[in-house]
């Protein structure tokens, strides 16, 4: 029978995480994941919700990395972080080594913006037949790719902000403007932008450049976990979790950003 002392000492390395034995136990693994917004941003909180969750049906910890968009791809290359919460379905034949998450996290539309009332997206060719010019946010890969191949490089410039973009419109610097479709409904949604904008001219979408699903993808050595990940997301979308986690994400962000703002 353990003495008092034997058993305080025995409870008292368990919690280090050394059993009994003086054996430390292993470590939980912990998956490491960037995303191309940063830490703040609505749809980055519902997917931390949502990997975390699937992290710990899995058994495994999960850590979000904040790092510059352009920097998130980069890290995942180089195997210093494990996953990349959301890149389009294409994004894999520009970076061919990575490996795909099957099971999506939701659809995914890129499109063009316009406030004359005469410019419209109807395809690449027409954008360069009318030398349009044209911006997009900085740090997506698949509109930089997209504007490379079909616009002149003087007609084109990348901006920080959503709020940039559209008000490049309304200034007249800009004929077209490139977003996400869900990043730029979100501005309008949450950000009070009818306040941050001017009234007129009335910005509006000019069309969809690319309709398409946005994926989590994993380093080469993650690459066993991609069906299991694949499946336990499939679940979650099912029940209507990660639909929820979407709401509720959207909701504290407008009332975080709202609260301040009256404070």
């Amino acid at each position: 029978m353990l003495s008092r002392r034997q058993l305080i000492q025995a409870v008292s390395l368990l919690a280090v995480g050394t059993n009994a034995w003086g054996v430390d136990s292993p470590p939980r693994d912990t998956l490491k994941f960037v995303f191309s917004r940063p830490y703040d941003n609505p749809r980055t909180q519902w997917l931390i919700r949502v990997y975390q969750e699937i992290c710990a049906r899995i058994d495994k910890g999960f850590r979000f990395v904040e790092v510059p968009p352009n920097r998130a791809t980069a890290l995942l290359l180089a195997g210093e972080v494990d996953g990349e919460m959301g890149r389009t379905y294409e994004y894999l034949l520009e970076y061919p080594t990575l490996v795909r998450v099957e099971e999506s996290n939701n659809r995914v539309n890129f499109s063009a913006y316009a406030a004359r009332p005469e410019v419209t997206f109807d395809n690449w060719d027409a954008v360069r037949r009318h030398a349009y010019r044209c911006e997009f946010r900085l740090g997506i890969k698949e509109l930089e790719s997209m504007l490379s191949h079909y616009v002149e490089q003087a007609n084109q410039a990348a901006v920080r902000t959503i709020f940039q973009g559209l008000e490049a419109l309304q200034l007249g610097r800009a004929d077209l403007y490139f977003d996400v479709q869900e990043a730029v409904s979100d501005f309008f949604f949450i950000d009070d932008a009818a306040s941050r904008l001017a009234r007129q001219p009335h910005i509006r979408e000019a069309g969809v450049v690319l309709a398409t699903s946005g994926h989590a993808y994993l380093h080469a050595s993650r690459a066993s976990l991609a069906p299991i990940i694949s499946a336990n997301l499939k679940q979650m979308k099912q029940s209507g979790l990660v639909a929820q986690y979407l709401t509720d994400a959207l909701q504290a962000y407008k009332r975080r950003v709202h609260g301040a703002a009256s404070a």
